[in-house]
C-alpha cells in the first residue's frame, strides 16, 4: 500500500479502489462522462482541491457511497508536517 500525504490520500484511494475493480482511469473518466485528464489530475495529485460534485460523480460510478469512499481513503493518508 502506497501512503501519500494527507493532501492527496483522496486521489491515492480512487486509484487503488479502481484498479481493485480492474478499471482502467480512461475508461472511469468515459464512465462518469469526464475528461481523463480530470482522473489523471485528481489521481496523481494536480487537482488537490476536488469539488463534491466530482467526488459524488467518481463514487457513484465505483459503485460507492461517499462515507464507504472516504473511509476507504482513509487508510491512505498519512500526516503531514505539523498533523496529529
Amino acid at each position: 500500500m502506497k501512503i501519500v500525504k494527507s493532501i492527496n490520500y483522496l486521489g491515492a484511494g480512487i486509484k487503488a479502489l479502481r484498479e481493485e475493480k480492474g478499471i482502467k482511469a480512461a475508461e472511469l473518466a468515459r464512465i462518469a462522462k469526464l475528461p481523463p485528464s480530470t482522473i489523471y489530475g485528481l489521481e496523481g495529485g494536480i487537482n488537490k482541491s476536488p469539488g463534491f460534485e466530482l467526488i459524488c460523480i467518481i463514487a457513484d460510478t465505483l459503485g460507492v457511497s461517499l462515507d464507504w469512499l472516504r473511509e476507504y481513503c482513509k487508510k491512505y493518508k498519512k500526516p503531514c508536517k505539523g498533523e496529529v
